[in-house]
């Protein structure tokens, strides 16, 4: 799998505007350690009509990169200027030392957050000949980047509560790390084989990942809020009240553009619900899938995210012959099914995790053979292009299992 180039070339100063606008408290409070992909659909201007490219951020300070993915000019880097005005407007002000400046000479562009994950732009021009272009964008949330070094990490917990973080560079492992000093017996944080991590997610828009966690016995769920990967506090979930223990949480995203985190789970006789603003409302808000029939029980769900860059979540389902389907979301309302024909599908293969780990703005699967072996399916939209293994295909004990990102 290849890395996206980075070669950066000379470009005159500029000071160009993002005005960020959005009609609910959608807008980040930072954009450190982000990436944000954008895609021109219409338009003419510096970049093609079809192009697309990342811009990333520093996790400290001002420092910005774009990377093109395809259809671009060359990159760039510069330093940028973030400032929320009130929760539904933010400015971003790119102005650097003349080297290596933005290359948006004289624009005025205008990004609307529609949902956390991103939105719509627009670029026009107030001077020159570089035309106007707008599209869509998405912001790589920080669920899959656990101590914001800009890559995404790999959770694991073991059958006894240990908890290890994989800590990736692009596809490569690069180093465990123990998880373990989050546990306090004095703060009443022990291991406890019955509670379980079942997503991550950035609960409270700080720019770090927060632990969901669920009571297999009783099936209540809590959530702990970390700063990088150092506990901060712990918020019980009274308002969830799932009837039983048979509904597991399985998926996490924001269904219904309201910039609140919904829950989808799943019960064990194939029933699957989702629960708007989960952290707020009670299982019986929640809206039943499939005209409120059962799911099949070798169907699994085993992610939610964003697979084709419409803004909109997707729920990714697995048969347990190894087939792979994708629930296509309008909303709250299961839109239509799309086969995955294109993955080395075979039973012996379990997805266990999803994320952008080559960086190309699509998401990825993290999979595990029934040996313990790690792998990644590189995806473009719906469609395998590409798999790579982890450490050589070295067998992971099964008594750890990936907990997320998912």
């Amino acid at each position: 799998m290849k890395y996206l180039p980075r070669f950066f070339a000379a470009v005159a100063l500029v000071t160009s505007f993002f005005v960020a606008t959005t009609g609910w408290a959608c807008t980040p409070p930072f954009l450190n350690g982000r990436t944000l992909t954008f895609t021109i659909t219409t338009g003419t201007g510096v970049f093609a009509k079809t192009g697309s490219f990342l811009f990333s951020t520093a996790k400290t300070g001002t420092a910005y990169t774009i990377t093109p993915i395809r259809g671009l000019t060359p990159a760039t880097k510069g330093n940028y200027f973030y400032t929320p005005a009130t929760e539904n407007t933010a400015t971003i002000d790119f102005n650097d030392s003349g080297v290596n400046g933005f290359p948006y000479n004289g624009t005025f562009d205008v990004i609307e957050f529609t949902s956390p994950s991103g939105g719509n732009f627009h670029r026009g021009a107030t001077s020159g000949a570089e035309g106007t272009q707008s599209g869509t964008f998405m912001l790589t949330t920080s669920r899959e980047d656990l101590n914001r070094d800009g890559q995404t990490d790999v959770l694991w917990e073991d059958t006894t509560g240990h908890l290890t973080l994989w800590q990736m560079s692009g596809i490569s492992f690069s180093k465990g790390v123990s998880l373990d000093s989050l546990y306090d017996d004095n703060e009443g944080r022990s291991r406890d084989a019955a509670w379980r991590i079942v997503g991550q997610e950035d609960f409270d828009q700080d720019g770090n990942t927060d632990l969901l966690w669920q009571n297999r016995d009783d099936g209540s769920a809590k959530i702990w809020y970390l700063s990088k990967t150092n506990f901060i506090s712990e918020e019980t979930l009274d308002f969830l009240g799932v009837p039983d223990a048979t509904w597991r949480i399985v998926g996490m995203a924001d269904f219904d553009n309201d910039c609140q985190i919904d829950a989808v789970l799943q019960s064990t006789d194939g029933h699957v619900q989702i629960v708007p603003n989960f952290r707020q409302t009670s299982f019986s808000d929640g809206v039943a899938m499939n005209n409120g029939a059962a799911i099949n029980l070798a169907w699994q769900i085993v992610g939610v995210n964003d697979f084709n860059n419409d803004g909109k979540p997707d729920i990714l389902l697995r048969h347990k012959a190894g087939y792979v389907s994708l629930w296509r979301m309008d909303g709250l309302t299961l839109n239509r099914t799309v086969n995955l024909p294109t993955l080395p599908l075979t039973s012996a293969w379990k997805i266990v995790g999803l994320g952008d780990f080559n960086r190309d703005g699509q998401m990825d699967l993290l999979v595990r053979h029934n040996t313990g072996s790690m792998g990644m399916w590189f995806m473009r939209g719906s469609q395998f292009i590409g798999a790579a293994r982890i450490q050589n295909g070295v067998p992971i004990d099964m008594t750890w299992q990936v907990v997320g990102p998912k």
